[in-house]
């Protein structure tokens, strides 16, 4: 990702509706994701959003591919940084109780093959959490500047990951209270033809930030009792089945 994205999104990442979505999501789905004192892997950390909410349910080892994302912010009580690829994590098999990929496999050029690290690095009876950018036909100048190689639906995430070898517990769309604004956003750019070589992420109104910012929050906790049929990403919460010894 370009630098001046990444500091655009960590000056954001605290009082922005969509990363505060983010936070909101992380928080409802803790009960689902572990027990307390767990290992946990935060690949592609980014600018630690992630890290941050997961350091109370256990221990974070938060990876990136890029060094830069460890000088925005003191690690120290996040978590434990780590440089390294999602395509080819630097940790033994079956290391992590928890492994947590947020719109990271979009990034990368062989998604297959990153869940397939994922599943490695996932102990037995260990959970993941996936979140990728929903619609590929909602592809935009947006997901150019910041380095999207692909969109996803939910049937084509679910395949991957079982693909893999988890086995799915919850799938849903999610942010869906803003789909409709979106889609008329990127096909208004369209018909007038404006690129951008920027993020749609902008400074929002305070009020509209207030307003978005509490209908994640009202999503986030609809996402832990039932899942959404629509939305600008997709989650997945996936199991790696637990091993069965052959006498």
């Amino acid at each position: 990702m370009k630098t001046d994205e990444l500091a655009k999104m960590h000056a954001f990442d605290k009082t922005h509706w969509w990363f505060l979505g983010r936070r909101y999501l992380l928080r409802s789905m803790l009960p689902m994701l572990g027990q307390p004192d767990d290992l946990i892997l935060d690949a592609g950390c980014g600018t630690g959003l992630a890290a941050s909410e997961l350091s109370s349910l256990g221990k974070v080892v938060a990876m990136d591919v890029c060094d830069e994302v460890f000088k925005l912010k003191e690690w120290r009580t996040i978590g434990v940084p780590c440089v390294g690829s999602v395509l080819e994590i630097p940790f033994r098999d079956s290391s992590f109780d928890l492994v947590v990929a947020l719109d990271v496999l979009e990034h990368v050029a062989d998604d297959n093959m990153a869940i397939r690290e994922l599943y490695r690095v996932c102990k037995p009876g260990g959970i993941a959490l996936i979140t990728v950018p929903a619609y590929q036909w909602l592809w935009s100048s947006h997901d150019e500047a910041i380095g999207h190689k692909r969109r996803y639906s939910a049937t084509l995430l679910a395949r991957c990951v079982t693909n893999a070898g988890f086995g799915v517990r919850k799938l849903s769309y999610a942010v869906s209270s803003v789909l409709v604004l979106a889609i008329a956003f990127r096909f208004a750019r369209r018909i007038i033809g404006k690129r951008s070589r920027e993020s749609d992420l902008a400074p929002t109104p305070h009020l509209i930030n207030k307003v978005l910012a509490i209908l994640m929050g009202a999503e986030a906790f609809l996402l832990r009792y039932i899942s959404l049929p629509f939305g600008l990403s997709v989650l997945v919460i996936a199991e790696k089945p637990q091993q069965i010894e052959v006498e």
